[in-house]
């Protein structure tokens, strides 16, 4: 059934369900159904600015529209970052900064991020809010590595290392930037700290 009818089919039968869930689902079945937002205010009551802009921008990646997913997304954004005080904003501030990144690789023509770093934009501007996440790291590293940018691509991973000095990737990338840089003692360095970590790496 479409959404429509699912969003019927449970606001319909409330007495049977479990409220709470049935929140939830009715909240994850709006995107699909944006006319339904004004039975769950009814029933649930009204949605936060958060979640009704999330929703639009769920619903415009829906429909494949690009430049409204990362205008709606980049409201949430700012919204989450208001409150940058608190962790957990921060935190999904920053998620919804790696999502738009993932759109913006889809999409680097849009009118809203005319740049073809706009993925690495995101992906550097979600590091501020939340640091502690070592793909980010990795992925700007690559990001600048196939943008021909060497200084870049050795910063983020020299980066990486400060933040993430005994990850088996990081060091992995850290060998292979160190060889790039015929920086030798620093390769052997690194690989002899991945092989205390794994000493069975065959590549270190």
């Amino acid at each position: 059934p479409d959404p429509k009818a699912v969003f019927g089919f449970i606001t319909g039968n409330l007495a049977v369900f479990d409220r709470e869930s049935a929140r939830r689902t009715c909240l994850t079945l709006l995107p699909g159904y944006l006319q339904g937002q004004s039975g769950y205010a009814k029933l649930f009551g009204p949605l936060p600015a958060f979640e009704a802009r999330r929703l639009q921008a769920l619903r415009a990646e829906r429909d494949h529209d690009a430049d409204q997913a990362l205008r709606h997304w980049r409201t949430c954004a700012d919204e989450l970052a208001k409150d940058a005080g608190h962790p957990d904003e921060r935190l999904m501030a920053a998620l919804v900064l790696r999502h738009m990144a993932e759109l913006a690789k889809h999409d680097e023509e849009s009118f809203w991020d005319d740049e073809p770093s706009a993925t690495a934009r995101y992906l550097e501007e979600s590091l501020q809010l939340d640091p502690s996440d070592r793909d980010t790291y990795l992925m700007l590293a690559i990001l600048r590595h196939e943008a021909g940018d060497d200084k870049e691509y050795y910063r983020w991973v020299d980066q990486a290392v400060k933040q993430f000095p005994d990850d088996p990737l990081v060091l992995m990338a850290a060998i292979k930037t160190a060889t790039a840089r015929k920086a030798h003692k620093k390769a052997a360095g690194f690989a002899a700290r991945l092989l205390a970590i794994d000493p069975i790496n065959t590549p270190a």
